[in-house]
């Protein structure tokens, strides 16, 4: 689409050669300078990932970005995120996506849904920023939600090139009440050392090592050894990409049985498709205790 749209295109049936040096700058430059109007106009959008606490009464969610562009369509967030934090637009979103998490969570609490704590990821240069919690203070003021109702998703790989300085934010993050996560856990080169010197609450274990669980006895064991270790140090487990009723199975017949957050219970929602399927799981719920 941006090939065709190029101002190097003379004539309608053209036939034209695509030159990466050419049309995927164009493409990249128009993401860019489109991002301000996506925000304003609502082409930008969130979705909600359920996450099934262990006891299954606790229902959160994490918020997932997306984009319908009027011309190039949906766009995947794997293509536009990294030029947002290529080109320095990616905290001015951030800011967005948590001021709509709060107003959405307000909406939910006066309608009296049961979702107790929505997750939103920060990216790494960000959260050692004085603005992020000026931001978080002012939203969930603004909304009238408790700072506990809100997690922040940090990846080990983003901290790592600061970690004193992250470390020192984690914990003010923590005296407000804002919940930590730890997510894409054992993706890195020094995750344990993260769990002893990180004040987070929660521990996401990447989809990769539930991929080959039950089979797989290694990946079982890996498993189990992570969640009787973050148990242990009294911090929240969820599971990442479980999808199977045999993972399921195998997770939740552990005496530390973790969250889950997954496909096997729903992808991604947008708002009101998520209450209704809130809805719907606690009577399955019901109906089956």
């Amino acid at each position: 689409m941006a090939v065709l749209q190029h101002s190097s295109i003379e004539y309608k049936h053209q036939v034209i050669e695509y030159d990466p040096s050419i049309h995927k700058y164009s493409f990249e430059k128009g993401i860019i300078q489109d991002i301000e109007k996506a925000m304003e106009q609502d082409e930008l959008y969130i979705v909600y990932q359920p996450k099934v606490e262990s006891d299954k009464e606790r229902l959160g969610a994490e918020a997932l970005l997306r984009w319908n562009h009027p011309v190039h369509g949906f766009i995947s967030p794997g293509l536009f995120i990294p030029l947002l934090e290529e080109n320095g637009k990616i905290i001015d979103v951030t800011d967005w996506i948590i001021e709509k998490v709060c107003e959405q969570m307000s909406h939910w609490i006066s309608e009296g849904h049961p979702i107790k704590e929505v997750s939103i990821n920060i990216p790494g240069q960000y959260i050692t920023s004085q603005r992020l919690m000026d931001v978080l203070k002012e939203s969930v003021a603004k909304y009238g939600i408790d700072s506990h109702q809100l997690e922040l998703e940090i990846t080990e790989t983003s901290v790592i090139n600061n970690i004193e300085n992250a470390i020192i934010s984690i914990g003010e993050f923590r005296k407000f009440g804002f919940n930590i996560a730890l997510d894409d856990f054992g993706t890195g080169l020094s995750s344990l050392s993260y769990l002893k010197r990180l004040p987070i609450t929660t521990v996401k274990i990447d989809k990769s090592f539930v991929d080959g669980v039950p089979e797989s006895e290694k990946d079982s064991a890996i498993i189990k050894a992570i969640i009787v270790l973050c148990h242990s140090l009294n911090m929240k487990v969820v599971i990442e990409g479980v999808e199977t009723e045999e993972q399921i199975t195998f997770l939740t017949c552990m005496p530390e049985k973790p969250g889950i957050q997954g496909y096997y219970y729903s992808p991604p929602l947008k708002k009101d498709d998520l209450v209704k399927w809130m809805q719907e799981f606690y009577q399955r719920e019901k109906a089956v205790n």
